[in-house]
């Protein structure tokens, strides 16, 4: 958690599991399964263009690397996520693939598929509330 005067300004989970299609595509990239995955960064909408979201996901990822866990993250490719999608780039995440699901109505969605930088030496290191 991010927490700015007292404040709750952010917000990071890691998990050991996402939808069977990222799953599948991630045992590409790391077929044992020893990953963990970057789960609800959110960033309060004030506080955000403030490293907040980097230091978060710099902090899941030094988390999963803490328990032996390779960090992986999947987004949707939408237009309201080429902000996220872009601080992931700049982080040094590494696109491994890329899922298509079809919506009921018929529409696909792109999701794609990140690997966490293996070097230790990130931007935007340090405890996610300062």
């Amino acid at each position: 958690m991010a927490v700015e005067g007292g404040d709750v300004v952010g917000h990071v989970a890691l998990n050991a599991e996402t939808s069977l299609p990222v799953v599948r595509r991630v045992r590409e990239v790391v077929p044992d399964g020893s990953v963990a995955f970057v789960a609800r960064l959110l960033v309060e909408p004030s506080a955000r263009r403030r490293g907040i979201g980097a230091r978060l996901l710099d902090h899941a990822r030094s988390e999963a690397i803490a328990r032996d866990l390779v960090p992986m993250l999947d987004v949707v490719d939408t237009p309201s996520a080429s902000a996220a999608i872009s601080m992931y780039r700049r982080q040094g995440w590494q696109e491994v693939g890329r899922t298509t699901f079809k919506l009921l109505d018929g529409h696909d969605l792109e999701e794609l598929v990140f690997r966490a930088p293996r070097s230790e030496t990130r931007v935007g290191c340090g405890d996610p509330g300062r």
